[in-house]
């Protein structure tokens, strides 16, 4: 959803629920209505995708709230609106490969019916069973929950490198399982 649909920037008083003074609310409003074309021109770019791009030009403005209080210059604000929202993008970028990458590993070729569908839950399932339960909590939360990794390393107090260092972890063991399963298969 558009800043603009959250709050009606017209009417100030309306944007004072962070109990903030209206001035205070104007100058965000200012400062939504001066970069959020340029904000959002840059998160189309990078995204390719309309609705992704709102998305991320919205997050954008969320971290603007909480860190820009100390940047008074415009060019300045707009500098480091569109690297927060660059920084966000390729995030975005990265994440979708590497749940694309995931789904590819547990596709099952043809057209699925029942029986594939269970052979593709099995297959899952010894994977699963061959990594370490703290690799596979980040896995299950990433990649069936569908949580960003932030929310994951928040969600079990780690860091986000943490999170980002077991789903490597998560991705070369399933490899190795796989392998380890279509030789056993073959043999």
């Amino acid at each position: 959803m558009p800043m603009s649909q959250l709050f009606d920037f017209d009417r100030p008083e309306t944007c004072s629920s962070r109990g903030t003074s209206v001035d205070e609310d104007e100058r965000w409003a200012r400062l939504y209505r001066t970069h959020q074309p340029a904000v959002y021109a840059r998160c189309r770019r990078l995204l390719r995708d309309h609705h992704a791009a709102e998305d991320a030009t919205h997050e954008t403005f969320v971290r603007a709230f909480q860190h820009l209080e100390g940047i008074a210059q415009v060019e300045d604000q707009r500098r480091w609106l569109t690297h927060v929202a660059s920084n966000f993008c390729r995030n975005q970028v990265r994440d979708r490969k590497r749940h694309a990458e995931l789904l590819l590993l547990f596709e099952v070729e043809g057209n699925v019916d029942v029986a594939g569908e269970l052979v593709a839950r099995d297959v899952a399932a010894r994977v699963a069973e061959r990594v370490p339960d703290k690799i596979r909590r980040v896995a299950w939360l990433r990649y069936v929950d569908e949580m960003h990794q932030h929310q994951v390393a928040q969600h079990l107090g780690i860091s986000r490198r943490t999170v980002v260092n077991r789903l490597a972890a998560f991705r070369a063991g399933a490899r190795r399982a796989l392998l380890c399963l279509a030789d056993g298969a073959s043999s």
